[in-house]
């Protein structure tokens, strides 16, 4: 979750560790739950580009809770392929109403890299690369 603007991406496949270690209550739900209700939210919606204002809401308010009660990430947990369900970024939403439309970021903290990735449904695609700086993921992804 990026500063007023939300973004969820969720991992392409969850170690057992990260998810053990999450707390047991976001937004008066079991965690499972709430993941699950903004997963759900973001399908009906096509990842929130025909959401209604009270499904927006309902959307961050989940994200934000659910982000607020992540635990800290290890380096490890964080590598991988991250798939988009839910932006409020005006700019991705644009591009997402389409199912066969595929957006995910890839990180790779050895490797200090990152990239974005938007896949059409014909092939084409459109990607960013960019180098993760010092600091905490936190940190970083937040843009300190």
């Amino acid at each position: 979750i990026l500063g007023r603007r939300r973004s969820v991406l969720l991992p392409v496949a969850v170690g057992g560790s990260f998810l053990a270690s999450w707390p047991e209550r976001a937004h008066g739900l079991g965690v499972a739950e709430a993941k699950q209700q903004l997963i759900k939210l973001a399908a009906d919606t096509k990842r929130g580009t025909q959401a209604t204002e009270e499904q927006r809401r309902e959307m961050r308010s989940l994200a934000d809770e659910l982000g607020a009660s992540a635990p800290a990430a290890s380096s490890e947990m964080l590598t991988g392929k991250w798939d988009l369900i839910f932006t409020t970024e005006k700019e991705v939403l644009s591009l997402i109403g389409d199912p066969g439309v595929a957006v995910y970021q890839k990180l790779d903290t050895a490797q200090k890299t990152l990239g974005n990735s938007v896949v059409f449904a014909d092939g084409k695609r459109f990607d960013v690369s960019g180098k993760i700086s010092s600091g905490s993921a936190r940190e970083a992804a937040e843009g300190e």
